[in-house]
């Protein structure tokens, strides 16, 4: 069931919109006019399939704080002169650090500020692991050595500074802007869509609102509804969705729920109005938009690039494996194949992640019945049919 909260907020925006939406054709919300429904004009709207590069709207951001941090580090180092393998290691622990922080993330509010204590934070976690290898390899540790890390601190501060400065400018005009929707059409949803529109800064572009509720019309909203929450994964392909913002709705948390699993499927990145935020604290690292926070959602371990770098692990462990153990496995297929006959290989289609299926090889343990039972039983625990072997 819909919260109360939810409900009144969406309620009341609603009967906003239908007792303020002037004869003229259009409302006024603050500073902003809006056109009302029918009269958006379709050039000021985000169209589908543009051919700005979406990676670089997504990316580019984190990729440029990320390359003035290496130049800040490069520096640095340079002037120290302290090219040792205990550098490399600080180095590779800070941006491995900062990047588990989120602190590379294309965030819609970037504070140096807000950001010091987390970059305090991953300095020294790195700089210990670079202390360690300093030991190990033998590297000369002084105290000039306190003097480098406060070099590196105050240059990664004034790197971020600089970085910051850049990607707030190439939003402003109009580059490494996540094409954006919002989930809900209440209260907070508009205060949302209002800050996307009046404060680029943010790198946010709104699309539209998706929202189940049927007695509204667009009259009022600062974008058009574009559709309902059930064709959600059609809507983020169609509208090339680089970002899912959730807001208060009326979907049931069930709905909710099953929405968000479908979006997660997508390369978009999904975040929710925090609930309550009018009266719990701010906490650190937070994303927010005009003082309303948004809390990315974590995307399953295996939605993300760590995954991949995993997948590829995986290829290079088994394949040497493999490689190594093709004189046993040999011997089993021979001994399989004298002992219990042909079909010394198992072969069997089973359900992976997202319902896509594959095929699995393995010796032969036993040989089924029929062909129905090879397709559909997956134990064979305690089978009479087991052979010794």
């Amino acid at each position: 069931m819909p919260t109360d909260s939810a409900g009144k907020m969406s309620a009341d925006v609603h009967t906003q919109s239908a007792s303020a939406a002037p004869d003229s054709g259009s409302s006024s919300r603050g500073d902003r006019t809006i056109p009302a429904q029918g009269t958006h004009n379709e050039q000021d709207e985000p169209k589908a399939g543009m051919t700005r590069n979406r990676w670089i709207a997504r990316h580019g951001g984190g990729c440029i704080i990320l390359g003035f941090d290496l130049l800040a580090i490069l520096v640095v180092t340079a002037i120290f002169n302290v090219w040792t393998l205990s550098t490399l290691a600080f180095a590779l622990a800070l941006v491995i650090i900062c990047f588990d922080w989120s602190l590379y993330r294309g965030r819609a509010s970037l504070s140096v500020l807000d950001d010091f204590p987390r970059l305090l934070g991953a300095l020294l976690i790195a700089a210990g692991i670079g202390l360690f290898v300093a030991l190990i390899v033998g590297d000369s540790i002084s105290v000039g050595t306190l003097f480098l890390l406060g070099a590196w601190l105050v240059a990664i501060v004034v790197a971020r500074i600089f970085s910051y400065a850049i990607v707030h400018m190439l939003r402003r005009r109009g580059a490494l802007r996540k094409r954006t929707v919002i989930v809900g059409t209440g209260v907070v949803a508009d205060q949302l869509a209002g800050a996307i529109i009046d404060e680029t800064e943010n790198g946010l572009l709104l699309v539209g609102f998706i929202d189940n509720a049927t007695d509204f019309t667009n009259d009022g909203l600062a974008a058009p509804v574009i559709g309902r929450p059930e064709h959600l994964n059609k809507l983020i392909i169609d509208h090339d969705v680089d970002h899912v913002i959730i807001a208060f709705t009326q979907m049931r948390e069930s709905d909710l729920v099953s929405m968000i699993r479908t979006a997660d499927k997508r390369s978009c990145d999904i975040s929710m109005v925090e609930r309550f935020f009018e009266v719990a604290a701010r906490r650190p690292g937070l994303d927010e938009v005009a003082g309303i926070p948004i809390v990315r959602l974590q995307r399953g371990t295996f939605r993300t690039p760590a995954w991949h770098v995993k997948r590829l692990m995986d290829i290079v462990i088994s394949g040497f494996a493999l490689l190594l153990l093709s004189p046993l496995m040999a011997s089993v297929a021979l001994y399989s194949r004298i002992t219990e006959g042909p079909g010394v290989i198992f072969r069997q289609e089973r359900v992976s992640l997202d319902g896509e299926s594959f095929e699995i090889m393995k010796f032969r343990s036993l040989r089924p019945a029929n062909d129905a039972e090879s397709a559909t039983k997956w134990n064979v625990k305690n089978d009479d049919r087991m052979s010794s072997f």
